[in-house]
């Protein structure tokens, strides 16, 4: 939070604002400085405690699919392997419900190779290890500045995050001029509903990130 010129001085500009009927469910507030958002804003972090109604409903598990995997051969090959494999150590049963729950449980165990993990959810596809690298090498340099703020660490740390930035921003673009190139692909292929179900995740993807199509 360097919000003075001698970088030395730190202002309290972070608050939380609460009502006063939900004051007391506020326990504890924490100023977390060891996350960085590129900004001279701290993240705070805040305890509540209420009593929640808990409902116990029944609900039927959702399974989110990879679908950028359906493009590799390797992964559909084994996927069929697989299923061929357990299909064939299902025994018959009179119940065709039954039956049923047998074929379905194996078709899902072997795709599990496709599901996505909760925090694969919301992955961006561009990530990889320069991105890795740059960020943590730039947080290792804002942690410096934690500790010392001197002006070589300010200096550092400021060449350390446009570099981050420059090299996110590329790997982002390089990926959106990879799925354009796809679309166009569909297209040709007069997939019209594929084409135009593709444009419109890119463009909410593309709104979600900051970025202009």
């Amino acid at each position: 939070m360097w919000t003075s010129p001698d970088h030395q001085t730190i202002n309290q500009i972070d608050h939380v604002m609460v009502s006063k009927e939900k004051m007391r469910l506020i326990h504890d507030v924490r100023s977390k400085r060891g996350y960085n958002c590129d900004s001279d804003h701290f993240f705070i972090q805040i305890n509540i405690k209420q009593k929640l109604i808990i409902v116990k409903n029944r609900q039927i598990q959702k399974y989110k699919w990879d679908r950028q995997l359906l493009n590799q051969k390797e992964k559909i090959n084994k996927y069929e392997e697989n299923l061929h494999s357990m299909l064939h150590e299902i025994e018959e049963e009179t119940d065709i419900n039954q039956d049923w729950q047998n074929v379905k449980h194996a078709i899902l165990e072997a795709a599990t190779e496709f599901k996505l993990s909760k925090d694969a959810k919301n992955a961006n596809h561009w990530w990889d290890n320069e991105c890795k690298r740059a960020i943590q090498e730039k947080n290792e340099a804002r942690g410096k500045c934690l500790i010392r703020k001197t002006k070589t660490h300010l200096d550092i740390y400021h060449q350390k995050r446009t570099k981050a930035n420059r090299i996110c921003r590329r790997k982002k673009k390089e990926w959106i001029e990879r799925k354009i190139k796809e679309f166009n692909k569909t297209n040709m292929k007069s997939d019209t509903r594929k084409f135009y179900k593709d444009v419109r995740n890119l463009s909410i993807y593309c709104n979600a990130i900051g970025m202009q199509g």
